[in-house]
């Protein structure tokens, strides 16, 4: 059996067997190793068994600390990175399945070591070229990652305006949906109002999300719900941990406002079309560039200085930023025009097949809590919002907009 050494890292690997569908190794850690950056395995699970020693791993956000005897299984997708953080050197079993070009990958990095103490952008460079095998996982924005640890987002469809929301994409979702069971992937889906609504109508859901908090939550509604979800994971809307075609109908509820830079959004997009089938469909939410402003008028808002700020350079820009920490004014985003939105989607190909105001005018009313709980005037306000939702000039004045791209 052949022992790899990385001089610059002083870990080694001894390679137990390798063939297609199977990399088995023998991994040494020196103490106090250097964690690796955070990555995944697009199509590849690994196994660890920790032979001696101690290991520390980072699994999708959370930190756990593995002994000698303990076993770590990591499917395809998961973002991670494990080091030996104690005095003593660690000795781990890792298989990886299927092998592909991992050993190659190893060989090449340890190669790198072999010239010296590579930077992170040597190592990054390098796997580059094995995009097959490894990712590098990309961060959340800290901002927008603090904001959905302490907002009650798992409850927010539930309260007030959000329950317009909530209904009306529901109804979008349901008009232009495959009919179940279909394969859907929800991108973005927090702790999965809509993956689980879309799993109680039959269809087999896969949820993804950046924060581990909602993704925890969405696995303990999925355990007890009627219909539970295919998967719950940790990842990325802009490199996402699915086969190419795979999917009928992916949801993109909340990625493109908060990726601000439209190549980062483009990238989204691209991979939403990437893992859809021929025929199958995008549905994509944004926020109305003027929301910030109408919310203001409805709220009273604009009489704090600090949220008018806020707003001047959202309808200017687009670009909403919030320093103050107050969660009502929300967190790091971008706010599109609704023409925008619609060339977003086209550029990628995609057919459009609708844009859509959601809420229409009917979640600026002061007493809208009064209004909802009454059927009648429930109805009157989703009867208006149906009305006016592609109406060009009125589409802007829901606070989310809607648009629907088809697979050719």
């Amino acid at each position: 059996m052949e022992t790899l050494t990385n001089p610059a890292t002083g870990m080694t690997l001894k390679i137990v067997r390798s063939d297609e569908s199977l990399l088995e190794m023998e991994a040494g850690y020196a103490p106090k190793s250097p964690a690796p950056p955070e990555h995944f395995h697009p199509s590849q699970e690994e196994r660890f068994v920790i032979l001696k020693g101690a290991m520390t791993a980072r699994v999708a956000g959370e930190v756990r600390e593995l002994r000698t005897g303990d076993t770590l299984v990591l499917p395809a997708g998961t973002p991670h990175s494990m080091w030996n953080a104690g005095d003593e050197r660690a000795v781990v079993k890792w298989e990886t399945r299927p092998a592909l070009r991992t050993e190659r990958l190893f060989r090449d990095l340890f190669a790198l070591g072999a010239r010296g103490t590579p930077t992170l952008a040597d190592v990054l460079a390098l796997m580059a070229g094995y995009t097959a095998e490894i990712r590098v996982a990309p961060m959340i924005d800290p901002e927008v990652a603090d904001y959905y640890e302490r907002a009650p987002e798992e409850s927010r469809l539930t309260k007030g305006p959000f329950k317009l929301e909530f209904a009306r994409t529901q109804e979008l979702i349901e008009r232009h949906a495959p009919y179940p069971p279909a394969d859907v992937l929800d991108v973005g889906g927090g702790a999965g109002a809509y993956a689980l609504w879309l799993a109680e109508r039959g269809h087999r859901v896969q949820l993804i999300d950046a924060s581990p908090r909602l993704i925890e939550e969405a696995r303990k509604r999925s355990g007890i719900a009627g219909s539970r979800l295919v998967s719950c994971r940790v990842a990325d809307a802009r490199a996402l941990p699915v086969a190419d075609a795979s999917v009928s109908l992916v949801l993109l509820l909340g990625p493109l406002y908060h990726l601000v830079e439209a190549d980062d959004r483009r990238k989204a997009i691209a991979e939403a079309a990437r893992v859809l089938a021929p025929g199958g469909v995008l549905v994509a939410a944004a926020i109305s560039r003027w929301a910030s402003v109408l919310d203001g008028i409805a709220r009273n808002l604009l009489d704090d200085p600090h949220f008018a700020t806020i707003v001047e350079r959202d309808v200017q820009e687009g670009q909403h930023r919030n320093p103050t920490g107050d969660l009502n004014y929300f967190t790091t985003a971008y706010f599109h025009r609704p023409d925008e939105l619609r060339d977003e989607i086209a550029d990628s190909g995609l057919t459009i097949v609708g844009l859509y105001g959601i809420e229409g005018p009917g979640w600026m009313t002061r007493d809208f809590d009064e209004r909802w709980s009454d059927p009648a005037k429930r109805e009157t306000i989703l009867r208006i919002a149906r009305a006016l939702e592609s109406e060009p000039a009125m589409i802007g004045c829901s606070a989310h907009m809607l648009a629907v791209g088809r697979k050719r």
